[in-house]
């Protein structure tokens, strides 16, 4: 059995292996491309544009990339690419938990170049940024008008992926406390050729970690930092540890949960890596009991907090932290 085990172990390391092998060579050969003096401007944009994707929105170039498409592109008035490098800033704003009005700009522009160019392709990425973003902020009714809108775009013209649509339609259903209705979506999204199973599986922890199913949480928070670790994706990697580390606490094994909790700090402290998750909240819980000094540099500075579920709970943390010192003004 042991043996058996050491092989299965081998050969999945080897594929991982090979696929970061692979997945290193196509971002070489797309950043060798780039460097061609005399590159087409589409082709400069669409070859920015796939760099950012198979760095999968968590490298420092990634924002330098998509502003040199979005600039190439109105410079040339080529509309159709303005509206897809808005489409990649979004998402890349999305991560990062720019401001509403940021977010809100960008895809009024876009939807206003898919009325000037007719593309069938843009008002499918409106709904589904849109959806994205109300999802986000928890404004559940608007984020359904704009699913029931990108579910209609998929069935008239069948240019945007419905794996995307099941994900953020099981979000929807599981925002609402949905559960059954939420996992038959995330199924569906799951028998998909396309879907980003590392960002599904770490939504189907959470439900997991909801329902109190702590076991299962862990066992889709590890399926989605193997699905992570094929793709060098940063990204759902600090949301798979911080699930780790709350699954951990909720079975009272506070020991096991810190390295997951503060892995994701450190993950999330670089400037160009998601901000939406954390876990801080729950290391000032912990440090609360054994180092209350550590809580400061966590709550010194709260602007990267601010499009987490718990930026109130940071503030009033700042408050009984500043309390503790006397600092009542503060």
């Amino acid at each position: 059995m042991i043996l058996l085990i050491g092989f299965f172990l081998c050969a999945f390391l080897t594929d991982v292996k090979s696929q970061d092998l692979v997945h290193l060579k196509q971002i070489e050969s797309l950043k060798a491309e780039l460097e061609k003096s005399r590159l087409r401007p589409k082709r400069r944009i669409a070859t920015s544009l796939r760099l950012v994707s198979h760095y999968k929105y968590s490298h420092p170039d990634v924002g330098e990339l998509i502003e040199s498409a979005l600039s190439i592109a109105e410079e040339y008035d080529f509309n159709f690419y303005i509206a897809r490098s808005l489409r990649f800033r979004t998402r890349y704003n999305l991560y990062l938990g720019a401001s509403r009005d940021i977010i809100e700009r960008d895809i009024k522009r876009m939807d206003s170049l898919g009325q000037v160019t007719g593309n069938d392709l843009i008002p499918g990425w409106v709904d589904q940024l849109y959806a994205s973003y109300y999802l986000l902020i928890e404004e559940l009714d608007s984020a359904k008008v704009n699913l029931v809108a990108l579910d209609n775009h998929i069935s008239n013209y069948g240019n945007i992926d419905r794996s995307n649509y099941y994900v953020l339609n099981g979000m929807y259903h599981q925002a609402k406390k949905e559960y059954k209705l939420a996992l038959e979506s995330y199924n569906k999204a799951r028998k998909l050729r396309n879907t980003g199973k590392a960002y599904l599986y770490n939504n189907m922890a959470k439900l997991y970690l909801d329902l109190g199913d702590t076991d299962e949480a862990l066992a889709y928070a590890d399926k989605s930092l193997d699905h992570s670790s094929l793709t060098n994706n940063v990204i759902p990697k600090v949301e798979s540890l911080i699930i780790k580390g709350e699954a951990l606490l909720l079975k009272k094994d506070t020991a096991q949960a810190m390295p997951f909790l503060i892995e994701s700090e450190t993950l999330r402290s670089a400037p160009h890596v998601v901000k939406n998750y954390t876990g801080a909240h729950h290391l000032i819980e912990i440090y609360r009991q054994s180092d209350p000094f550590k809580i400061e540099s966590i709550v010194e500075d709260l602007s990267s907090y601010e499009f987490t579920p718990h930026y109130a709970l940071m503030w009033i943390e700042k408050g009984r932290y500043s309390i503790t010192r006397r600092d009542f003004k503060n």
